[in-house]
């Protein structure tokens, strides 16, 4: 699905202060290992807006994006009525580089968010400068997400019938 590259002059003035806001923390990523600085904005329905920032790890599963981070600030601060983000980022020496989007794993995260309040996030992915921006939704983005469906404790899941077929080929390996 293709995207089209904005300017920031064409966006409307709450999108690029939401921009502006995660340009603000992008610098203070901790990132040692990889030089790759990220930051995040999310803004709720009250109009607050929470600032994330990418914080890498030696052992990489560990590392936190700066999505997730943006909307652990709004969920410690009990609004996580979150409408927007935006995500900003790249590596210094790669001017101008192309827009930074949500991982498989933050997709994933934002999505869960849009369950708070019933509604799709809208997403403004930039490079570095802002001087590319794909402005999308979370439903765009991870348009087959996993839903929390299949975890709840009354679900009657149907069987197959040949559990015991399962069974006795799990008991020969």
């Amino acid at each position: 699905m293709p995207f089209d590259l904005l300017n920031i002059e064409d966006l409307p003035e709450a999108d690029k202060l939401l921009i502006r806001a995660a340009q603000s923390v992008m610098e203070r990523a901790y990132n040692p290992y990889s030089g790759f600085h990220v930051g995040s904005a999310a803004i709720t329905i009250r109009g607050k807006i929470y600032l994330g920032t990418f914080m890498e790890n030696a052992s990489y599963g560990l590392t936190i994006c700066a999505e997730p981070a943006a909307l652990m600030a709004a969920n410690t601060a009990g609004d996580l009525n979150i409408v927007a983000m935006a995500i900003v980022g790249g590596h210094p020496s790669q001017m101008p580089e192309g827009v930074i989007t949500p991982c498989g794993r933050c997709r994933q995260i934002i999505y869960e968010a849009t369950q708070v309040n019933g509604q799709d996030i809208g997403l403004l992915c930039c490079n570095r400068d802002a001087s590319r921006i794909m402005k999308t939704s979370i439903y765009e983005l991870l348009p087959v997400p996993f839903t929390g469906r299949p975890l709840s404790f009354g679900d009657q899941r149907q069987h197959t019938g040949n559990e015991s077929a399962v069974a006795a080929a799990i008991q020969s390996v």
